[in-house]
């Protein structure tokens, strides 16, 4: 395989860069791994073409470099156990991997390349002073989540939403529980993609950093409900075109507007003086369908444990 029969590049000026996968290659590659989902094995050989596949996809789309390290680790495994098979699973087929050893980053990858289709040429500007400067900034506490969105300087919008039963049943969580605090960070941040999609352009986002974006550095994903939510994210911004997140500082009297948008106790009080006049979005209550992934509650077996790779490799992935 050649990289100029799989990669597409050109350049439209000194300021403009076009880099993508052909369609047709992206369109075989994600109904073979859906074929797979109907599937209990598929030959090592197969995963083997697979994991060279998703390893172009990578150089383009660096948010799936996990579903790669997942991929390689499982396909390790299994010529190992062929050629040791005392240490394999003696009920598998000769020269088969079972479906099941790699099936979140299956899942992941399928819901993950449905987006990348949607525009497989992205325009990168190169010209970084001629971006627009675009910074969400969330927060969280065990009773809400709130949020706003701020562009070249302007406040543009604000959200508010109470963390609900529904929430913590779906992402397996302790509603009102302290321990909870990674889990409605992260799914504030994921409230707030989703409200302002088409809202601003693509390119590179701010995020606080005091947000789920330290989530991916500091913590290891030890529940089903962060792994759940970084996979979600990362798709979501794939949707989003979102090249890059970035961790900025957020002054102390910009994080007071997200503190008072996440705590209910304080709707009552006199709003900041930056939230106004600013309409702020009561967020729809999120059920089932506000996600593209099996939940925790659904699958928590997916979410709670691989067999051959960290899960958290999902958060790192996102930066």
């Amino acid at each position: 395989m050649v990289l100029k029969e799989v990669v597409g590049v050109s350049i439209v000026n000194r300021d403009s860069l076009v880099l993508g996968l052909p369609k047709p290659f992206l369109q075989e590659t994600l109904q073979t791994l859906v074929d797979w989902g109907q599937r209990g094995y598929i030959a090592i050989r197969d995963l083997r073409s697979m994991a060279g596949r998703l390893s172009w996809v990578a150089g383009v789309l660096p948010r799936s470099r996990w579903t790669v390290t997942v991929v390689y680790a499982v396909m390790k495994a299994a010529e190992m156990e062929k050629m040791e098979s005392e240490k394999g699973d003696r009920r598998a087929p000769k020269n088969m991997v079972a479906v099941k050893r790699f099936e979140l980053a299956r899942k992941w990858l399928v819901a993950f390349l449905q987006e990348a289709l949607a525009k497989p040429m992205r325009t990168y500007s190169l010209n970084v002073s001629s971006r627009p400067s675009v910074s969400i900034t969330t927060d969280a506490s065990p009773e809400a989540l709130g949020g706003y969105l701020v562009i070249n300087g302007k406040l543009i919008s604000a959200f508010s939403s109470k963390v609900t039963v529904e929430d913590s049943e779906l992402l397996n969580f302790e509603k009102g529980s302290s321990s909870s605090q990674g889990i409605v960070e992260s799914l504030a941040l994921l409230v707030a993609l989703r409200a302002w999609k088409g809202k601003f352009p693509p390119g590179v986002l701010e995020l606080n950093s005091t947000t789920a974006l330290a989530l991916s550095r500091r913590l290891s994903a030890a529940t089903p409900g962060l792994n759940f939510l970084g996979a979600e994210i990362g798709i979501v911004l794939e949707e989003l075109q979102v090249e890059k997140l970035r961790g900025v500082h957020i002054p102390g009297v910009a994080n007071d507007m997200a503190d008072w948008l996440s705590r209910p106790e304080k709707w009552l009080s006199p709003r900041p003086p930056a939230l106004k006049d600013v309409k702020i979005l009561s967020t729809e209550r999120r059920s089932v369908d506000f996600y593209v992934l099996p939940s925790p509650r659904s699958s928590p077996t997916l979410w709670g444990q691989m067999e051959e790779a960290p899960l958290h490799n999902a958060w790192e992935a996102l930066r």
